[in-house]
């Protein structure tokens, strides 16, 4: 009967023990979530949806496009083009 008692105080302390040891873990990775999140949170643009940043691009386009053209009626007027 005393090796039961034994045992089961030792056993009890095992796993006393090794929730401990999980509880420290979820901790841990419970941080390294939040700071994975939050430098996620740091990435340009992540605010916006799938269909915002697709807007932001086709919008870029339309600017680069007008720009180069605007760049190439400058060059054709220009007193320094030389054709």
């Amino acid at each position: 009967m005393l090796h039961n008692i034994e045992k089961d105080h030792h056993d009890n302390s095992a796993k006393t023990r090794e929730s401990q040891d999980c509880s420290q873990k979820v901790l841990e990775l419970q941080k390294r979530l939040d700071q994975a999140r939050a430098e996620v949170n740091l990435l340009p643009g992540i605010q916006f949806s799938k269909e915002e940043q697709l807007n932001h691009l086709e919008a870029l386009k339309t600017q680069l496009r007008l720009k180069q053209d605007l760049l190439q009626r400058h060059r054709f007027v220009s007193p320094f083009h030389k054709p």
